[in-house]
């Protein structure tokens, strides 16, 4: 999370904010699944994966964004809800079969950001309407 926030909260945006996301990308990447919670921790969530594709779709990194959110997907159950995470190569579920409101939540809000037709679908992909949050000099 420490990782793409300041890049999901408009803090970083432009080059900065593609300079942050590469930085870490690799520690925190499980190609074909998802972000990791912790770097050196072999699981991923659904969350965790959608809010880093809204903080690339920021910064323009569209085809990244998509491909985070559709790696998010394969923790859809058949009931069309979501597992909160798995753990890899075992692809075991954790914690224990939860499937968490809050993961929810992240998927719709990076569906909305993806798919930019709601009045609130840039909250957090599109900081240009965000104050100024540069120190005073």
């Amino acid at each position: 999370m420490d990782w793409y926030y300041p890049v999901l909260c408009g803090i970083l945006g432009g080059e900065a904010g593609r300079e942050r996301l590469r930085h870490r990308h690799e520690a925190f990447t499980l190609k074909g699944w998802g972000i990791r919670c912790v770097s050196d921790r072999p699981w991923v969530t659904a969350a965790e994966t959608c809010e880093c594709a809204i903080a690339y779709l920021a910064v323009g990194e569209v085809d990244t964004a998509k491909e985070l959110f559709a790696w998010a997907q394969q923790l859809r159950t058949e009931g069309e809800r979501y597992w909160t995470g798995i753990v890899i190569p075992e692809e075991v579920h954790f914690p224990g079969g939860e499937q968490s409101t809050y993961t929810s939540a992240a998927v719709i809000l990076a569906a909305d950001a993806l798919g930019g037709k709601s009045a609130t679908s840039g909250l957090f992909s599109d900081h240009s309407a965000l104050p100024d949050v540069s120190a005073p000099s």
